[in-house]
């Protein structure tokens, strides 16, 4: 029989850790176990996890901080499944998900099957932020996503280093090219904080790590296009404000 470990990172008591795992114990297909790689500086989660009920094996790894790369990996070196699943602590699956998934791997005899996930606005904000950068459209992510174990670990798995991108770094190793779905994905990615300043800085951390990744060349190349083509046009107006900045 095929057994599946899902593998879950997490590290922000905010997540909907219950809403999840509900999910989890409720796919048609069961898992034989839930790890979970936690790497928040309390106790918050754990008690979360202890006060659910579930129906199903949860695994509790405590590592110190962690990126998401990193957290997979300890996962997949604790799963007894020989296929491992992948949930992040934002998505949400439908409970055909697993079913659905691994009838498809099986059937064709695939090594592996990509998720897709739907982003869900909670506010005005939100919803801004996910049409500038996802559209309408579902997505191909690591959440969501089935890998057969000695596969996965023969591609030498995630990067350990990455705080973020280190999905499209993996995907990039497997030469699988992110694709945009016009169909409606298997999970539901919802952030419950919703604060501005929480969103920029988040996305300015985020792009300032994956400067240092050899990913998104084309938006990299299209940021210092404009970058070089404005410097001239703003340059005549710094010189007059700031004269004694550009005196020998």
């Amino acid at each position: 029989m095929n057994k599946v470990s899902i593998i879950l990172p997490v590290f922000n008591n905010k997540d909907p850790i219950s809403e999840i795992l509900s999910s989890i114990n409720n796919q048609l297909y069961k898992p034989i176990e839930i790890i979970i790689i936690d790497s928040s500086l309390n106790t918050d989660i754990q008690k979360k996890i202890k006060n659910f009920n579930s129906k199903i094996s949860i695994l509790y790894h405590w590592v110190p901080k962690a990126y998401p790369g990193h957290a997979r990996n300890i996962g997949v070196k604790l799963a007894k499944g020989n296929y491992v699943a992948f949930i992040d602590s934002k998505t949400i699956p439908t409970k055909n998900w697993l079913h659905d998934y691994m009838k498809e791997i099986i059937n064709n005899n695939y090594n592996y099957k990509i998720g897709i996930t739907e982003f869900f606005a909670k506010s005005i904000f939100q919803k801004l932020i996910y049409s500038a950068s996802y559209g309408k459209l579902s997505f191909s992510t690591i959440p969501g996503s089935i890998f057969n174990k000695k596969f996965f670990n023969e591609t030498g798995g995630f990067s350990n280093k990455l705080r973020s991108s280190e999905d499209q770094h993996f995907f990039k190793k497997l030469s699988f090219v992110q694709k945009k779905y016009y169909k409606r994905g298997y999970l539901k990615y919802i952030n419950e904080n919703d604060n501005f300043l929480y969103m920029i800085k988040k996305y300015f951390i985020y792009s300032c790590y994956t400067s240092f990744s050899n990913i998104q060349g084309f938006i990299k190349n299209t940021y210092l296009i404009i970058f070089l083509l404005v410097v001239p046009i703003l340059f005549p107006y710094f010189k007059a404000i700031f004269p004694s900045f550009f005196l020998n």
